[in-house]
């Protein structure tokens, strides 16, 4: 099982991306901008790849990018993070996907809880959102944005980097997308 492909998710994903895209194209300066992974220039492309590819990329995949773009722009100051909710976690223990994430969880909390040292971000926990799947793995859609959620912070925050995180995440995805007989999607760069 991989992350709910409703036409609801589909479309509050858009809905996001959309929103992202007007943000930082409202943006005159980006203090990142030679920052290959994290510049406003390298964010808009994310936003227009996943809004190209709702159809036929893994929509966790696009939900992980949504994530990573909300933690971002909160690390930049451009918006407030979306409350994170305390409902209870539906447990998918033999999905792949979701132990894949679960293990991605468990290498950010530590890195999470000495961010949450360091900043507060009004609203959403990020240390709590971490413990939450990593106790209880879950393959929603919530799942996957809070997971490039805390994706974007702790790179942003420079604990750790895009480049690193690809090369952890990606085999742990793509083994999850081979038994679960899933496409693998191709790598994208801008």
């Amino acid at each position: 099982m991989t992350c709910e492909n409703g036409p609801s998710h589909k479309a509050l994903v858009i809905i996001n991306l959309k929103s992202y895209a007007s943000i930082i194209a409202g943006e005159d300066e980006d203090p990142l901008h030679a920052d290959e992974r994290l510049s406003l220039a390298n964010l808009s492309w994310i936003c227009n790849a996943g809004m190209s590819g709702i159809e036929s990329l893994p929509l966790d995949k696009i939900c992980r990018w949504t994530g990573f773009i909300e933690g971002c722009l909160v690390a930049r100051g451009l918006i407030t993070p979306a409350h994170d909710n305390d409902d209870e976690v539906p447990d998918h223990p033999n999905d792949p996907v979701s132990n894949a994430a679960q293990k991605l969880f468990s290498r950010y909390l530590p890195m999470a809880k000495a961010l949450q040292e360091i900043i507060h971000i009004d609203g959403r926990d990020i240390t709590k959102v971490c413990e939450r799947y990593v106790n209880k793995p879950g393959a929603t859609f919530d799942m996957n944005l809070a997971l490039g959620y805390v994706q974007g912070l702790v790179c942003m925050y420079g604990l750790t980097t895009v480049d690193t995180e690809r090369d952890v995440s990606r085999p742990l995805f793509h083994e999850a997308y081979r038994l679960t007989e899933s496409v693998i999607p191709e790598r994208m760069e801008r």
